[in-house]
């Protein structure tokens, strides 16, 4: 009888030290590749060498998982290909790929380094051949 007691104490024992060492559950943020695609944007700001914010009028940018990037507004629809790779320094950078005759949204076109993003805007920045800013903004 005592060695019956004795396993259920060391099995009781046991399983509290299993479930009260678990891993607590973390929140862990999303990637910014997962931001992009699961929200539209808009441009915020845009700054090259002068604030050409308006530039960029009412249009609505979609990043697709399969690199897919759409630009679209009630009167046009333009599509490129957009990237996320990760510098040697640790920096993520952001390539977007647009090529049409509209020249304003060929600006989008860059490598752009992340420099911040809050729950509802991410900020880019583009040093080749000029600085260059970009916030975009998330649309519901």
């Amino acid at each position: 009888m005592k060695n019956a007691s004795v396993c259920t104490i060391a099995l009781a024992l046991f399983v509290t030290a299993i479930f009260t060492n678990c891993t607590p559950d973390y929140t862990f943020a999303q990637s910014t590749e997962e931001t992009l695609t699961r929200n539209g944007w808009s441009v915020d700001y845009y700054f090259q060498q002068q604030d050409m914010t308006n530039e960029f009028g009412s249009y609505r940018i979609t990043f697709n998982s399969d690199g897919i990037i759409s630009c679209r507004n009630d009167n046009e629809v333009v599509s490129g290909t957009w990237n996320r790779v990760v510098s040697s320094d640790q920096t993520e950078i952001i390539g977007i790929n647009i090529n049409c005759p509209n020249q304003n949204l060929n600006m989008l076109s860059g490598s752009w380094a992340l420099r911040g993003q809050t729950s509802s805007t991410i900020n880019f920045e583009d040093s080749h051949p000029t600085t260059s800013v970009l916030r975009i903004k998330k649309q519901p």
